[in-house]
């Protein structure tokens, strides 16, 4: 079980040949980069300027936001009250049939097309407060 690796004589030359290898000097770098760091500090906006466009733009978000359709739209977009409730448009009437053209005048009948309850009615009927008592009670 101790069989010599054939790997064991390169371990020990790179060893050896590391231990001679002369390593060049760390430059010194210190300088240059505290002079970089310190000149990109000096590059930015003065905080006076960047407080006066802060406030320049809350309140032009400010005025947007008391424009109703804008705050509509928003809200819109980031469904912010996400319970909506969509009233339907008028559904289309049903054309009425006529009676193939007889020979023999006959009166002007006008078909009447019965009403339909819509949602609007319904909502307009639930007008009123109820308690949970009350709900119970009008269950069979």
């Amino acid at each position: 079980m101790n069989e010599r690796l054939p790997t064991e004589g390169w371990e020990a030359w790179l060893q050896a040949t590391a231990q001679t290898f002369e390593y060049p000097p760390t430059p010194a770098i210190t300088a240059v980069v505290l002079s970089a760091s310190q000149s990109q500090r000096r590059g930015g906006l003065p905080l006076r300027r960047r407080a006066l466009a802060l406030a320049l733009l809350i309140v032009l978000l400010l005025g947007l936001w008391s424009v109703p359709q804008v705050r509509a739209r928003v809200r819109a977009i980031l469904r912010i009250g996400a319970v909506e409730i969509l009233l339907p448009t008028t559904a289309p009437q049903p054309t009425p049939t006529l009676a193939p053209p007889s020979a023999t005048p006959s009166p002007t009948v006008r078909p009447t097309v019965p009403p339909s309850p819509t949602i609007k009615t319904a909502l307009q009927e639930l007008a009123g407060a109820t308690t949970l008592s009350d709900a119970r009670r009008q269950l069979p």
